[in-house]
């Protein structure tokens, strides 16, 4: 293809023939960081859409923001576990938001206040959860409290 365009254009050199191959690479790979976004932007929504309809995320929605300074001490077992469902669920984004699944960005602003609020609800549950039975388990929705932190630490900043 180079060989070609020199010769219509007289380029035989191969500094042209270079300097074209170079800028094909380079639409390549703008190409591919396109077609990336879009399907991270596409599973975001994919996403989004799940966690609207979800039947986990609205029980679990509704039971965090009945609980007053996050203390769960008073829930039944079977709430306990759909808060740990939707917990799990928003562990989940967490993990994904971290290995670029989803676009931060859109989630930032379809969610951003939602997971703030929903982390200051549950935190005593998750400390809870962490001591179960004397046994500390640090790593209990420790993606999901780090996302939440940055998120509170980036709105504070900003203020």
């Amino acid at each position: 293809m180079a060989a070609f365009l020199g010769w219509i254009f007289g380029w035989e050199s191969v500094a042209w023939q270079n300097l074209i191959l170079f800028l094909a690479v380079l639409v390549g790979i703008f190409s591919l960081r396109s077609a990336r976004r879009t399907e991270r932007q596409k599973t975001t929504l994919a996403f989004l859409g799940e966690y609207g309809n979800s039947e986990t995320a609205k029980n679990g929605a509704k039971i965090l923001n009945r609980l007053k300074d996050g203390d769960c001490r008073n829930l039944s077992d079977e709430e306990k576990s759909i808060v740990r469902d939707f917990l799990n669920h928003l562990e989940l984004l967490a993990i994904g938001l971290n290995n670029g699944i989803y676009d931060e960005k859109m989630i930032r602003a379809a969610m951003e206040t939602a997971i703030v609020r929903f982390y200051k609800r549950s935190e005593g549950f998750i400390r809870d959860t962490r001591l179960r039975d004397g046994d500390v388990r640090e790593v209990a929705y420790e993606h999901f409290e780090k996302l939440a932190l940055k998120i509170l630490a980036r709105l504070k900043n900003s203020r």
